[in-house]
């Protein structure tokens, strides 16, 4: 029971440092969104999501995002 309370914890702190983060990855998008990383893929293959290329990653802007779920 404990350790699902410290997961639990870890889980909404990682949410809440995603709301800092101006740029964010493809796991953290999925996670901040709430949904899977092939969702974000199927979005960004659709043209719903633009990412920017640095080091042959996806980074995604945390305004952009905001911005479409507003």
């Amino acid at each position: 029971a404990l350790d699902l309370v410290i997961e639990s914890q870890e889980q909404e702190l990682r949410l809440r440092s995603l709301t800092i983060k101006r740029w964010l990855r493809t796991k953290e998008v999925a996670l901040y969104l709430g949904t899977s990383e092939g969702a974000i893929r199927n979005m960004v293959l659709r043209g719903n999501l633009k990412p920017r290329k640095y080091s042959s990653r996806n980074y995604f802007s945390r305004d952009e995002i905001d911005g479409l779920i507003e």
